[in-house]
C-alpha cells in the first residue's frame, strides 16, 4: 500500500484498495502531496516492522506496536465518523474491518512480546 501511494499516487487515489472497491476517490479532490506523504508514512512503518522483527528485541517490539497504534487508532477513529463518502454498505464495513485489523494486530503483537519477555525473565531466574 505504501509503495503504491508513494510511487503512483493518482492510481492509489483512484483505485485503492483494488478489486473493484474504491475507498479514497470519493473523499475529496486528489491531493498528490498528501497521497505521497501517506505512502511514505506507510513505507516507514513497514521498514520499522522489518527492523523490529529482525532484531526480535522486546523493546523494539513494544516501540513497533506503539508506532503502529499512533498511526492506526486516529485513522480508524476518523473513518468511523466519516463513512458518508462510501456509498455501499460493503465498502463501509470492509474499510472499518481493515482499519480495525490495523489497530488489533499491533495490540496482539505487543501482548505477544510482553509474554515472551516475561517467559524469558522466568527462564533467566
Amino acid at each position: 500500500m505504501g509503495a503504491w501511494a508513494a510511487v503512483w499516487p493518482h492510481s492509489f487515489f483512484d483505485a485503492f484498495p483494488g478489486l473493484g472497491l474504491r475507498w479514497v476517490i470519493g473523499d475529496g479532490p486528489f491531493n498528490e502531496h498528501l497521497t505521497r506523504d501517506v505512502g511514505g508514512l506507510s513505507l516507514s512503518l513497514a521498514v520499522l516492522t522489518v527492523a523490529a522483527v529482525r532484531t526480535a528485541g522486546q523493546v523494539s517490539g513494544r516501540w513497533l506496536a506503539l508506532a503502529w497504534e499512533a498511526y492506526a487508532v486516529p485513522h480508524l477513529a476518523f473513518h468511523i465518523v466519516h463513512l458518508d463518502h462510501l456509498d455501499r454498505r460493503v465498502d463501509q464495513v470492509s474499510s472499518l474491518v481493515a482499519l480495525s485489523v490495523s489497530v488489533g494486530v499491533p495490540l496482539i503483537y505487543a501482548l505477544a512480546w510482553r509474554r515472551a519477555g516475561a517467559d524469558d525473565a522466568r527462564r533467566a531466574r
